[in-house]
């Protein structure tokens, strides 16, 4: 109802032209504005002139923007001779066989998900499968508690709880015999060095001679005696 007595009011209906020829005359741009017959003042609603954000007005001469002095000077003295003319090329590049391969894919599965008929689906039940961990699975999980439970028990572990301990440093000379025993094993170290680090290469060939002598007389009659 607001909007039809704003819109229905007397001053704002449409008033035609007074004549033909003077909606169709151009109107100079300077014209002297004082020959300017005032414009119509029409009454606003008391519905919008009431709303805060609805109230307009327009800015006086001095909130205008202005220009310096030295940009008018410029903008007067500027010579349009001395600008450079230029073609303008209007460039439309055909794409590419690339392009049109990657749209062409594009809009084939953009059409496809779109016209995709679902009754051609099958339908499938989902089977679920509970299967029951083997004896090396417990193993290894049984194994990797126990390290979690050693890493954590060394994270947390307290040192204060530590005894402190002093390090005795002893040297204990040896005895007689232990000497002895030293002196024995490092001759026998020797022995075993020279025997690995032995040439046979060294050795003289010699031939042996197998001898049987016979017993004597006078050794005979010693046995005999000696078995009498």
């Amino acid at each position: 109802m607001l909007l039809f007595k704003v819109f229905s009011a007397p001053d704002l209906a449409w008033r035609p032209p007074r004549s033909v020829s003077a909606a169709i005359s151009p109107t100079p741009l300077l014209r002297d504005r004082s020959s300017a017959p005032p414009a119509p003042k029409h009454r606003s609603s008391s519905l919008f002139s009431a709303h805060p954000l609805l109230t307009m007005s327009s800015p006086s001469k001095e909130e205008l923007p202005k220009v310096s002095n030295e940009f008018k000077n410029e903008l007067e003295k500027f010579d349009s001779a001395k600008m450079k003319k230029t073609d303008t090329q209007e460039k439309n590049p055909l794409p590419s066989k690339e392009d049109l391969k990657q749209e062409k894919q594009q809009h084939e599965l953009v059409t496809g998900v779109s016209t995709f008929n679902k009754a051609k689906l099958k339908r499938t039940n989902t089977i679920e499968k509970i299967v029951l961990p083997t004896k090396e699975v417990l193993t290894q999980e049984k194994v990797y508690e126990r390290k979690q439970v050693v890493l954590q028990g060394l994270s947390g572990f307290d040192r204060s709880k530590l005894r402190k301990t002093v390090t005795v440093e002893k040297n204990i000379i040896p005895t007689k015999e232990v000497i002895d025993q030293e002196k024995g094993s490092k001759a026998y170290g020797t022995i075993l060095q020279g025997i690995e680090s032995f040439d046979p290469s060294k050795l003289k060939p010699t031939d042996t001679q197998e001898k049987n002598p016979l017993p004597t007389k006078e050794v005979i009659e010693q046995e005999k005696s000696g078995a009498a």
